[in-house]
């Protein structure tokens, strides 16, 4: 604390952006009161603020900030809900993405082929990549023509590739070309639990990649995907809700086409590094 509070009166610093809670803890105990504090919340509380003392430490805390933002309408939501946050002090400065690797990429026609779903993400318990393969699993019983692709790596892809393979499904590790495998692909599917999540960047990669969204309603979901515009949102506890909407989008082309044309449109508008940078601009402008 007493080198991070020297750095900011060396350099006469005018404003912090705390980037999430732990960081937040840490401003406000090194500035000098002079210095205002403004807390960007990365996430909704999880079972780390369940503790009522610590939930009250922090209310106390960003008592201190005269601006709350949010990187989706989700996490400013929970601040008014858990922390008494006053609307007037919240803002909403979204997650971005560079839109250059999807500009240009066009989906080709895959003609008979089966459609084929993709998951990209981090392979940890939370993000469930066991419901993706249970998903492609249960629609090929239906009789649908599908195939899965899954994408990352973590600490659960040795335990995938240790266990017997399941016919459609393709686990390819860490790639590098995700751009190109969206282009190649036909429906995103995300199946994360919520935990830990505020707005995840994958879901505005694929719509800029115009591909149509199965997600469940974690936090973040509801703000890059426009429910039956963009995508579909279903219930976090739900996986026959997953599979029945995924089921809807196999089947039906025109509506996959419609559905990614507008996420398309969305992602490119709102939600490009510039969008975001724009905003965040526009908030320490006006406190400043």
């Amino acid at each position: 604390l007493r080198p991070l509070r020297k750095y900011l009166v060396d350099n006469q610093a005018t404003m912090i952006v705390a980037h999430g809670s732990e960081p937040l803890l840490y401003a406000l105990l090194a500035a000098p009161r002079s210095i205002p504090v403004i807390y960007y919340r990365i996430g909704v509380s999880g079972d780390n603020l369940s503790n009522p003392v610590k939930r009250r430490l922090y209310q106390v805390l960003i008592r201190r900030c005269p601006l709350v933002m949010g990187v989706s309408q989700e996490t400013l939501d929970d601040s008014q809900r858990t922390f008494g946050v006053d609307p007037d002090r919240l803002r909403l400065v979204p997650n971005g993405r560079d839109p250059a690797p999807f500009t240009g990429l066009s989906h080709t026609s895959r003609g008979n082929d089966p459609v084929r779903l993709l998951w990209v993400s981090h392979m940890t318990s939370h993000k469930r990549p066991e419901w993706f393969l249970s998903l492609v699993s249960q629609l090929r019983q239906r009789g649908l023509p599908v195939e899965g692709v899954v994408v990352g790596d973590g600490p659960m892809l040795d335990e995938l590739l240790a266990a017997e393979p399941i016919d459609g499904i393709q686990l390819l590790g860490r790639r590098d070309d995700v751009p190109e495998l969206m282009a190649s692909s036909d429906i995103f599917c995300f199946t994360s639990e919520g935990e830990n999540e505020g707005m995840p960047g994958v879901l505005i990669e694929a719509g800029m990649a115009g591909l149509p969204t199965v997600s469940t309603r974690v936090a973040g979901a509801s703000t890059v995907i426009e429910h039956g515009v963009t995508g579909l949102l279903t219930r976090c506890d739900d996986l026959d809700g997953v599979v029945d909407a995924t089921a809807g989008l196999v089947v039906d082309a025109a509506q996959r086409r419609q559905l990614g044309d507008a996420a398309a449109r969305r992602c490119h508008e709102l939600f490009t590094l510039d969008a975001s940078a724009a905003s965040l601009q526009g908030a320490l402008h006006e406190l400043a």
